[in-house]
């Protein structure tokens, strides 16, 4: 039976979160490359890392035999993560180098500020030690990934202001004004509804609510204080949605009851004023145009000088094995 893999989330998924690193082109032989792009060589090493972490994350999510799953033509699983592995560093080498030509960079200060954002979201630095085990990154590795992510996406939003203007921004936030309300909520969550009534009642008598996170089930809630981040609708549990959006900012929900368990909720903030949502109107006119960035992309890769030296090996099927077998045993009959 075959096993069908989605290119384009593999893709998505090495692009967004297994950025590669940036190493130096001088010193790296051809010997010691995959591939070579406009005379920049994609060394062994830069492959083997991110392919490693895509390896191990699939073996994660989907079991370690994973990879010897048939894909079809000759093709495994493994196989076919190594050809979207080296596509994408490829693709990802062209941007990183039209990016310098556009003199399209970050600072130290903004891949610093973008790091304690990161730590803070997974938890503080012990959460994240646990994260870069996890994805067999390092910490050098995860900072020079996300110093490449940066940039791609100053590439990627130079492209897109090309292209849209603040009209078309503003045309359609106007056109669906309540698509784009976003709230910001924290929430203790419990299993019984007595509990939920306790520590609601706790919280009226003057207990503070940050403080009594702890007493959520929710893994992680006590360091987050419940923080849930911001969300619009069709996020959430309609039951919990609903209680949500009701709040004004400071409000604290009755108890709420949803599939998960009971819920207190404390609405931290809210944001719809055009201003505080453009970015995300932006992203979705971003997301509407992504052909035309995809266009723009492939228009430079089909210009560009590419030199592909890894060789992959497509997988045997059944009968190539037998036909294997049958030759090696003639072999040593003779």
């Amino acid at each position: 039976m075959q096993f069908k893999i989605n290119k384009k989330v593999i893709l998505a998924t090495v692009t967004i979160l297994i950025l590669s690193m940036v190493l130096s082109a001088c010193g790296t032989s051809r010997e010691d490359s995959v591939a070579i792009v406009n005379g920049e060589p994609i060394s062994k090493s830069e492959f083997g890392i991110n392919f490693d972490i895509n390896k191990k994350m699939y073996e994660n999510q989907l079991g370690k035999d994973i990879m010897s799953k048939d894909m079809g033509q000759g093709r495994n699983f493994e196989e076919e993560l190594k050809q979207v592995v080296l596509d994408n560093l490829i693709v990802e080498k062209i941007i990183l180098q039209d990016a310098e030509k556009q003199k399209i960079t970050v600072s130290d200060k903004e891949v610093e500020e973008a790091i304690d954002q990161f730590i803070a979201s997974v938890g503080g630095q012990e959460k994240l030690k646990e994260f870069l085990k996890q994805n067999n990154m390092t910490e050098d590795f995860m900072e020079k990934r996300m110093k490449i992510e940066m940039i791609v996406n100053k590439y990627r939003n130079h492209f897109f202001e090309s292209i849209i203007s603040e009209e078309d921004i503003k045309k359609q936030y106007d056109e669906n004004k309540d698509a784009y309300i976003s709230i910001r909520a924290s929430h203790i969550l419990v299993k019984t509804e007595e509990e939920a009534k306790d520590i609601l009642k706790q919280i009226n008598e003057g207990k503070n609510f940050d403080d009594l996170t702890s007493l959520s089930t929710e893994p992680g809630a006590a360091e987050r204080k419940g923080d849930l981040g911001y969300f619009t609708r069709g996020m959430m549990v309609s039951e919990f949605e609903e209680a949500a959006f009701e709040l004004e900012p400071g409000e604290i929900s009755d108890v709420v009851k949803t599939d998960f368990g009971y819920h207190v909720i404390k609405l931290t903030d809210r944001k719809e004023a055009y201003e505080d949502v453009k970015d995300s109107v932006l992203a979705d006119l971003q997301s509407k145009e992504s052909a035309k960035f995809d266009e723009k992309v492939n228009e430079l890769r089909d210009k560009a000088k590419i030199e592909i030296l890894m060789k992959t090996e497509p997988a045997k099927n059944e009968e190539q094995n037998s036909t294997d077998e049958k030759t090696q045993e003639n072999s040593e009959e003779n």
